[in-house]
């Protein structure tokens, strides 16, 4: 319910009391005061019908009708006599089945509970909508979740479920959930993505791991250099007045000087000026395939502590110095050849084998 309905429902102290009335309320005689109101809506002055009620006065608080305020801010009304619930705006039915698959379902209780945790959207309380492609990628999100972690082996759940309760237990406080169904909802999320996670890994044994690693070096994947670079800017993108054909001619004059030995912090100095338009960076373990043609040429053959040519990045001149260069182990990129496995696992999952696990799957109409 937004602010504004809120405001109106709750009611505005007003402290006089007009002609008054009896009324009932839960078997109880109380005395209400009816006084003639001016309801306005965004400068817009509306009235309620008969239909909708008259506001009251009890106890110096103004009641009003809340058919009628509902329905001036275009918000559908209606009442479930069974459950005693008011449903202002849409009414969810948390019960649908939005979703079928071969050994269960989902429904729209299940999808909004998910959402809230992944997104934080929660549809009772959240100021916007989301686009009917947004809830259709959620929901097939959340089936291809249920269908992958049904293939957990029952020997494995016992400590999947341990896992999954000390994720919970460090990311608790991160959510700030207040409600029990709240904290339900992430614990339940929770195991079910830490059992995703142990299925779409189960094939990735270190010999599998190890062969992707193999291939990745063959396209220089894990070679990284650690390099020290100067920079002169030229041209309008930054306001800088130096041409190109100036800055290539500082930087071959500055390439000799460093090959000399000359420290690239004190040539700044000797040749900036007020544009403050040369500079020095220094990357660390920079992976050589972060970069393209002749500036990855030159972080994969130039030798250790040797100046680079000078390169043109449209911008500025460059030129580099490698100062280490090496290859990543194995046991340091192994996390991350188990993610490339499992994600590449999951979309295989998604493109071959989901499509015939589902038998129904529709969002509720607007």
């Amino acid at each position: 319910m937004n602010d504004k309905l809120k405001g109106l429902v709750l009611g505005l102290s007003l402290g006089a009391m007009l002609t008054g009335t009896a009324a009932f309320a839960g078997g109880t005689q109380i005395e209400v005061y009816f006084r003639e109101l001016k309801y306005m809506f965004d400068g817009v002055q509306k009235i309620p019908n008969a239909e909708q009620g008259a506001g009251f006065i009890y106890n110096g608080t103004t009641y009003v009708p809340l058919r009628f305020v509902s329905e001036s801010i275009g918000k559908d009304i209606s009442f479930d006599n069974d459950t005693g619930t008011i449903y202002v705006g849409k009414r969810i039915d948390k019960d649908l089945i939005v979703a079928t698959y071969t050994g269960g379902q989902v429904t729209l209780g299940d999808l909004y509970e998910y959402m809230l945790i992944v997104s934080g959207y929660d549809p009772y309380t959240s100021q916007y909508e989301l686009t009917e492609d947004e809830l259709l990628f959620a929901l097939k999100s959340l089936v291809s979740h249920q269908l992958l972690a049904a293939r957990l082996s029952p020997s494995d759940a016992p400590a999947i479920k341990a896992k999954a309760e000390a994720e919970y237990m460090d990311s608790i406080d991160y959510y700030e959930f207040t409600t029990d169904g709240q904290k339900q909802a992430l614990r339940k999320l929770l195991e079910l993505s830490v059992q995703v996670d142990h299925v779409l890994a189960a094939g990735a044994t270190d010999d599998v791991l190890k062969a992707a690693y193999d291939q990745k070096l063959k396209t220089d994947e894990y070679t990284v250099v650690s390099v020290r670079q100067l920079e002169i800017g030229y041209g309008d993108l930054f306001g800088i007045t130096r041409t190109k054909e100036e800055a290539m001619s500082i930087a071959s004059k500055l390439s000799e000087k460093l090959a000399k030995g000359a420290d690239f912090e004190k040539l700044i100095e000797e040749e900036e000026n007020d544009e403050k338009s040369i500079y020095s960076t220094f990357f660390e373990e920079v992976p050589v395939n972060s970069w393209e043609d002749d500036r990855r040429a030159s972080s994969l053959k130039l030798p250790i502590n040797e100046i680079s040519k000078p390169l043109d990045t449209t911008y500025s001149i460059d030129l580099m110095r490698i100062e280490q260069r090496r290859t990543l182990s194995f046991d340091e990129v192994k996390e991350s050849l188990r993610d490339d496995y499992m994600t590449k696992a999951y979309d295989d999952f998604i493109r071959n084998e989901m499509p015939s696990l589902v038998q129904y799957m529709e969002l509720p109409k607007p």
